[in-house]
């Protein structure tokens, strides 16, 4: 039986400047920070003299979503913080033969 992870984090990062059309200044646009988590477990085999896996894999356990465009934020609306599109866990099962 093996298992393992993997683990990606940003923290928050400059994506570029906008002009407040009301105040005719820039602002900064950046992205959250985020967190993906993915594990897996395989176990090996022999079966008809085979060897042989089976590996489940968890994809983005935390959820994170991803982010794209920009929506508009106050009562300019100023479009400074990102839309999240949802992404939810996945499930994968994979099987292996050695042949």
């Amino acid at each position: 039986l093996s298992l393992g992870f993997g683990l990606a984090s940003a923290d928050k990062a400059l994506q570029g400047y906008t002009t407040d059309a009301s105040t005719n200044k820039l602002v900064a646009r950046y992205n959250p920070s985020t967190l993906n988590l993915d594990v897996f477990g395989t176990y090996r085999f022999k079966l008809f003299g085979r060897n042989q896996s089976l590996q489940v894999n968890v994809k983005n356990l935390t959820e994170q979503g991803e982010f794209t465009g920009w929506k508009p934020t106050g009562t300019n609306k100023l479009a400074t913080e990102r839309y999240t599109v949802p992404v939810k866990m996945r499930f994968e099962l994979t099987y292996g033969i050695d042949l």
